[in-house]
């Protein structure tokens, strides 16, 4: 399983548990803690002595001990190191454990220092920061090379960035759109590396052999399957599930996840991935609630030809210097999310639609269901069009599958690449722009964390996030599951949406191992 499908399913699971745990802001008065984070020896912050020591003792292990050596083997190229008989697995294993230790001890030490607990902000956004200062500091994201000074040194450098601009009264905004730019300037100048992007090979292409069938049945209607037996279980459990008002609801409140998720879904088939969306979102809602002062043309304009063009860009970087689609999309959040926050005064104006016209797009209705679910399922029946039928929709596959292949048979992989990424930012500005319609303003929260529930729903959906397989029948199978789900935690009444990111998490991990399982076996047959 790839690292950012397990990470990003517990990254989902574990703050839906966080806010189970602990729903609200909570003061400790806990004397441990309180000498935790506010003693001092020798003048210096016992925090501070405390992560100087864990730095020295991680630097010994990395240079100095055959577990660290071994580390760098395996990061350099697994398959040699499995070859010459390193314990691969057992090495992975302990690096993910040491991971989620040091943060275990970083989020005990910033309770410390704060004194209190807030599930909604703590470590928010921080695992952006953490990757950051990794890649600043010389570390490749294609593994093979330890700087453990140079991540301490990456870290201190974007504090200070934080620090200068807090001093010249310079806005959070520029703290992100800066720490974008320095994301894709510190890989661009590393990059290089592994050609595994370029190894993989498609699935699911030709006749499937009859001992195959269940299988692909089972990897790809999966969650048609599970979302017919959820909804029976609903109807069963819950008088008020089972109703034309509740499916209405449903429809409505996934039409935006799902109109990014169309979007998502050409990405990841491609073999990419785009972590924007969700800022792409919100900077669309903002932008749409300020252009409908002039008319409903420029509410609607003016957010699909930002997002589409930041989209484009994100694009034509990735397709054109081969960097990372995780990490330019990733430096794409960041820079929206400044942006919007440029733009809204820091997040101090909520800009209202101005225009009724426009607002009819998010609020009219038609036998129960929103303007937005009809475009939904507009966009649905030509993205699947696009996807199936046509030679475009043929070189997405074909790129996911094996790009380098796709290249020799003369499919133009660049130009592909940028495409799919213009319309998943066309699309997610879109959806930004009728939530705007919907709720009658441009709200600067939304949108934290929505990326991960559009993959999610993707790949729940049956598409693979190694690209070459996958379709929009099971991405909207998705999006309804995880809408059918948030609905039967409604209807218990005690269970809060924190229980929904538990079990969107669990579903992903499951669905992703399941795909592995399926994938192997029809390997194997």
């Amino acid at each position: 399983m790839q690292p950012i499908v397990a990470t990003l399913a517990l990254l989902v699971g574990i703050r839906g548990l966080a806010n189970v745990l602990v729903p609200q802001l909570t003061e400790f008065r806990n004397p441990t803690l309180i000498t935790l984070g506010s003693r001092s020896v020798l003048g210096l912050p016992l925090v501070v002595i405390i992560a100087a020591a864990l730095t020295a003792v991680v630097a010994f292990v990395v240079k100095r001990t055959i577990f660290g050596r071994q580390l760098v083997a395996v990061g350099g190229n697994r398959a040699a190191a499995k070859l010459s008989g390193l314990p691969v697995r057992r090495i992975l294993v302990t690096v993910y454990v040491l991971s989620g230790l040091l943060a275990a001890v970083a989020g005990v030490l910033a309770t410390a220092r704060l004194q209190a607990s807030d599930p909604t902000s703590l470590g928010l956004l921080m695992e952006l920061s953490a990757i950051t200062a990794v890649v600043v500091g010389g570390t490749p994201l294609t593994g093979g090379r330890v700087r453990v000074l140079g991540t301490v040194m990456g870290a201190l450098l974007i504090q200070l960035l934080q620090a200068t601009l807090i001093k010249h009264n310079l806005p959070q905004s520029w703290t992100q759109m800066v720490q974008a730019v320095i994301i894709l300037a510190a890989v661009y100048a590393a990059r290089g590396g592994s050609n595994d992007h370029h190894s993989r090979h498609g699935v699911g292409a030709g006749r499937a052999r009859q001992g195959e069938r269940a299988s692909q049945i089972l990897q790809h209607h999966g969650a048609l399957m599970v979302l017919a037996a959820t909804v029976l279980v609903g109807g069963i459990a819950f008088d008020s599930f089972a109703t034309p008002q509740n499916a209405a609801n449903i429809a409505v409140s996934s039409s935006f996840i799902a109109i990014i998720a169309i979007g998502m879904t050409f990405v990841i088939v491609s073999g990419g991935i785009d972590l924007s969306v969700g800022s792409s979102f919100v900077l669309a809602g903002v932008l749409a609630a300020y252009g409908s002062r002039y008319g409903v043309l420029v509410a609607l304009l003016l957010p699909l030809a930002v997002c589409g063009t930041i989209g484009l860009l994100q694009g034509l970087i990735i397709a054109r210097t081969g960097m990372a689609p995780f990490i330019v999309t990733l430096a794409g959040l960041l820079g929206m999310r400044g942006l919007m926050l440029a733009v809204s005064g820091e997040g101090a104006n909520t800009y209202l639609v101005e225009d009724d016209a426009f607002a009819a797009l998010g609020q009219a209705s038609l036998f129960n269901l929103t303007v937005p679910v009809y475009i939904t399922l507009g966009l649905f029946a030509l993205g699947a069009i696009l996807l199936q039928r046509t030679g475009f929709g043929q070189s997405v596959y074909a790129i996911g599958g094996n790009e380098e292949a796709a290249a020799l048979m003369g499919v133009p992989v660049a130009r592909v690449k940028t495409l799919v990424y213009l319309i998943s930012g066309l699309l997610a500005g879109l959806a930004g722009a009728l939530n705007a319609a919907r709720l009658s303003s441009g709200v600067t929260i939304l949108g934290v964390g929505l990326e991960l529930d559009v993959i999610a729903a993707v790949v729940i959906g049956g598409t693979l996030l190694t690209g070459g397989a996958g379709g929009l029948t099971g991405t909207m199978a998705g999006v309804l599951l995880l809408g059918v789900i948030q609905s039967l935690i409604n209807q218990v009444g005690t269970l809060t949406s924190s229980f929904q990111q538990v079990v969107s998490g669990a579903f992903l991990a499951l669905v992703v191992v399941v795909q592995r399982v399926l994938h192997r076996a029809q390997r194997l047959s």
